[in-house]
């Protein structure tokens, strides 16, 4: 699907960050906007809410189920000619439709641009800067290289927890997620501290989730003490879904190469 964009030299796209660790950035379908799309490396196609769908008069081609940690839900299927992300070469694609009240906090943004397109790209999202680097082909990338593996078409980091790990921890790693999501199955990996109970949003809905207090996550040679942290229960199995959801916005730059299947992660 991206094959066009894959020869395009090294270029920087300024993104706004929300609230909730969100990335925006100006995206044109076919000549039309900029309109404001997020860019979610936790999804695993591309989306459009349904009030563009509604403006640029989409044909509906099919209908699909949307599978996220909060659940299951069923939206159409429309195609996107020339989408291009800040005047980087355009690509055509399917997307799904979803509610544009169901994503970014309620705030004004028209779709999420998910691994159909990202996945055959090389970039950095540099979250102090607040600008994506899109690298260029064979430009190498400096730091460690953590193992990066694709299943069910969503990307999974494995993350050891401690020398030797026998069952490392398989993380989504999510710019959409402003929170460490644990799925119920991956309790014993780490060492945790029951809260409260609170709420998870997704594209496909909310649901209520258990709160704790995680002592520490280990992301290569960066460690997370104490971060904010919710476990769920997805219903969905442990091949589908991984572990959990690794929120992208608590490092300074995160690097994504996935025809090499390697992340790379700098902590602030």
């Amino acid at each position: 699907v991206a094959a066009g964009a894959l020869s395009a030299a090294r270029t920087t796209t300024a993104f706004d960050l929300l609230d909730d660790g969100s990335v925006v950035v100006p995206v044109t379908i076919g000549g039309m906007g900029p309109y404001r799309f997020v860019i979610d490396t936790g999804s695993s196609r591309t989306v459009i809410s349904s009030r563009l769908w509604k403006a640029l008069r989409l044909p509906v081609l099919a209908r699909t189920e949307v599978v996220t940690p909060a659940g299951r839900d069923t939206a159409y299927v429309v195609r996107l000619d020339g989408l291009a992300i800040d005047g980087r070469p355009s690509v055509n694609l399917a997307a799904a439709v979803m509610p544009a009240d169901r994503y970014a906090a309620g705030q004004q943004v028209e779709g999420l641009i998910g691994q159909d397109l990202l996945a055959g790209l090389v970039y950095t999202i540099d979250y102090d800067g607040r600008a994506i680097t899109w690298h260029g082909p064979g430009e190498l990338v400096p730091g460690r290289r953590l193992p990066l593996s694709v299943r069910n078409n969503r990307l999974l980091v494995s993350l050891d927890q401690r020398d030797g790990d026998a069952s490392p921890l398989s993380l989504v790693p999510d710019s959409g997620s402003d929170a460490l999501v644990l799925f119920a199955h991956a309790q014993g990996k780490l060492r945790l501290t029951p809260r409260e109970v609170g709420v998870l949003s997704s594209v496909s809905g909310s649901r209520l989730v258990r709160r704790v207090d995680v002592e520490k996550l280990v992301v290569g040679s960066a460690s997370l003490h104490n971060p904010l942290a919710v476990i769920i229960d997805t219903g969905e199995s442990v091949a589908m879904m991984g572990d959990g959801l690794l929120p992208l916005n608590v490092f300074s730059r995160v690097t994504f190469n996935v025809a090499e299947g390697y992340l790379i992660v700098q902590s602030r």
